[in-house]
């Protein structure tokens, strides 16, 4: 056992360290032979982030349809919403 960490998958408590990945993290094996998972426990879980921002009426993702000098138009990915909007640059509004 190593430092109270279980496999994710059988929770077994068998384990071998197994390299570390390549962030620097330890990475770990189940010793269990129907198993064989591996995986790193210390590892943060990344959020996926979106550059664009969600329709202020369904709130789906959207995508850039154009982006003029002034502004960026926006279109809402929902094949039932299919609103348009734009959001201008601050340096063009004052």
């Amino acid at each position: 056992m190593i430092n109270n960490i279980i496999c994710p998958k059988c929770f077994s408590k068998d384990l071998y360290r197994y390299g570390k990945d390549k962030d620097g993290f330890q990475k770990y094996q189940c010793k269990s032979h129907s198993c064989l998972h591996q995986f790193t426990p210390a590892k943060p879980k990344k959020i996926p982030s979106s550059k664009y921002p969600k329709c202020p009426v369904c709130g789906a993702s959207t995508y850039l349809h154009h982006d003029y000098e002034f502004y960026s138009r926006f279109t809402c990915n929902s094949k039932k919403c299919n609103h348009h909007f734009s959001i201008y640059y601050q340096k063009f509004l004052s």
